[in-house]
């Protein structure tokens, strides 16, 4: 029942989608603790609010498109010689866009991460035999904050595309009955289905 209203709640972006406005985007990219945990990261978003911003200056109207998203986002990374990391991330996100398309996000993501161990694991029986354990790994809970800048080509040439660079700091608890930290970036393209 636990893995059913975890799988669940990572899905809600799916669900929502009959309801959200335009500009459903999915992202694909690099993830990784800063090219040595190489991955890959693939990202489905959903609009939840937008708000147009415009400032009014003595020679000019300055814009500014403010988004709030919902992202569900499945990752991949390898630990070359330790382990292999599964992660399922729903994100937060508010994004602000320029008229010139440079935007920056700011995300908070609490998700389910999973590690497959890159060796035999060996358990040792009640009769004193060992015996090969398949899948041997941990699961633990993940925590998101991430800054990320690029640019949204919807705003200026009216294409389906964006890119960005984000970085960000998370967190896995527990981790040996602690709490371990990490630092990752991500680099991504991303499509949008209409403008």
């Amino acid at each position: 029942m636990k893995a059913i209203n975890i799988i669940f709640f990572l899905s809600l972006p799916l669900f929502t989608m009959a309801q959200a406005a335009s500009g459903k985007g999915l992202s694909i990219g690099y993830y990784g603790d800063f090219f040595s945990h190489p991955g890959l990261k693939i990202t489905y978003e959903v609009p939840l609010a937008y708000r147009l911003k415009t400032k009014d200056k003595p020679d000019q109207t300055i814009q500014r498109h403010k988004l709030k998203l919902l992202e569900s986002s499945f990752i991949w990374y390898q630990h070359q010689g330790n382990h292999i990391g599964l992660i399922l991330l729903p994100e937060y996100t508010m994004r602000r866009t320029n008229e010139n398309g440079s935007k920056r996000d700011f995300s908070f993501g609490l998700g389910y991460h999973r590690s497959f161990l890159n060796a035999k694991t060996y358990v040792l029986e009640d009769g004193g035999t060992f015996s090969l354990k398949k899948w041997a790994g941990q699961n633990t809970l993940f925590a998101s904050f991430t800054y990320g800048l690029g640019k949204d080509y919807r705003w200026t040439q009216q294409k389906p595309w964006a890119w960005d660079v984000s970085f960000g700091l998370n967190a896995r608890t527990p981790y040996n009955s602690s709490v371990i930290m990490g630092l990752h970036a991500n680099v991504g393209l991303t499509y949008f289905f209409n403008l």
